[in-house]
């Protein structure tokens, strides 16, 4: 299992050193052997509420959409759902949307229990040189003034490829098309790049019914790519348009209120989606002002522009949050062919009308 000295991780301490939680809502059944719990979470960075479900039939078989993290949301969540359905944990998958803390946190915990699958999206194999690759293309390299706490933020986040292993045989790769069945509900996997490389999602396409994790979102647009020539921005964005075609009747988010209605599925994903179109105007504007730039130059632009603050004040941890946004989109902009982009000596990427 995957063991981390709390006290000397930086990503840890940054993130969940100080963080707390309250339980607001706790096994709701909001439709028929669907489970909904939220929990308020203070001082986490990213978000203020966490909300988990699942689908458990009775004396059956249990699926847990993601598992949450004990500094945010405790377990017993997991844990009620089990003995509410008077069933057990042998009886429990896990349906994993995507591999970050939040939403992978309790693995460890679920597994110990006696689950014995856990469905993951396709993942890149770790590579460890992809974290040095990245700060290149970028620009880390040439202009970063402490490129060890970037580099550790880097790291701790592209580990989490390399962390599923350490999770054993639990770990089931999960292709789109795959169908779970639970609770009466025939849930198809359907692939939903962007918030992360692998996030995957569940559809009921019968019943109008969407499990989305983190792929929507109420928060400020931003798709952070790490993999060269991955077009994180662009396969999210195209995403987004298939999901709104659906004309669904209820999603649940991972970090908001469960979106009930088509009027209002199709009203919030079209704000998503237009949330993207001023900073792509923004960054368009900045680089007619700049001429040829990269992308650690634009990312501190952007930043002080928007923030009238400086970016070197920012810790490492979104210092690279930022640049890894402005990695997307720029390559967003170049696949759109709004952009050419070309290699420096140095082999950071310059971008260019």
């Amino acid at each position: 299992m995957v063991q981390l000295d709390k006290h000397q991780d930086y990503y840890y301490q940054s993130l969940y050193g100080s963080t707390a939680y309250t339980s607001e809502l706790l096994l709701d059944e909001d439709q028929p052997h669907i489970f909904h719990s939220s929990f308020k979470v203070e001082n986490f960075r990213f978000t203020d509420r966490l909300d988990l479900y699942s689908i458990a039939e009775h004396q059956g078989k249990i699926l847990f959409v993601d598992v949450g993290k004990k500094e945010l949301c405790g377990t017993v969540a997991l844990d009620g759902v089990v003995e509410h359905a008077q069933s057990t944990w042998e009886n429990a998958e896990v349906f994993l949307t995507h591999l970050h803390d939040d939403h992978d946190g309790n693995l460890s915990y679920v597994i110990d229990k006696g689950v014995k699958t856990v469905w993951l999206g396709p993942v890149p194999e770790y590579d460890p040189g992809l974290g040095i690759t990245f700060m290149m293309r970028t620009g880390d390299l040439k202009y970063e003034t402490n490129l060890e706490e970037v580099k550790q933020a880097i790291d701790r986040h592209m580990k989490k490829r390399q962390d599923r292993y350490a999770y054993g045989p639990a770990i089931k790769h999960i292709r789109p098309g795959r169908v779970l069945s639970v609770g009466g509900y025939l849930f198809e996997a359907i692939s939903t790049p962007g918030h992360a490389y692998e996030h995957m999602s569940l559809l009921e396409r019968d019943k109008g019914i969407l499990f989305a994790g983190d792929h929507i979102l109420d928060a400020a647009p931003g798709i952070m790519q790490y993999d060269e020539n991955s077009n994180m921005l662009l396969k999210f964005l195209n995403s987004l348009r298939f999901i709104r075609s659906l004309n669904l009747n209820t999603v649940y988010l991972s970090h908001h209120e469960p979106l009930r209605g088509q009027n209002e599925v199709y009203n919030f994903i079209t704000k998503q989606l237009r949330s993207y179109v001023k900073p792509v105007e923004t960054i368009s504007q900045l680089l007619h002002e700049t001429g040829e730039t990269d992308v650690y130059s634009m990312a501190v632009k952007f930043y002080e522009h928007n923030h009238q603050r400086l970016f070197r004040d920012l810790n490492g941890l979104m210092r690279q949050r930022k640049i890894s946004i402005m990695y997307g989109y720029l390559d967003y902009l170049v696949a759109a062919k709004n952009l050419h982009r070309s290699i420096a000596p140095d082999g950071r990427f310059l971008y260019s009308w």
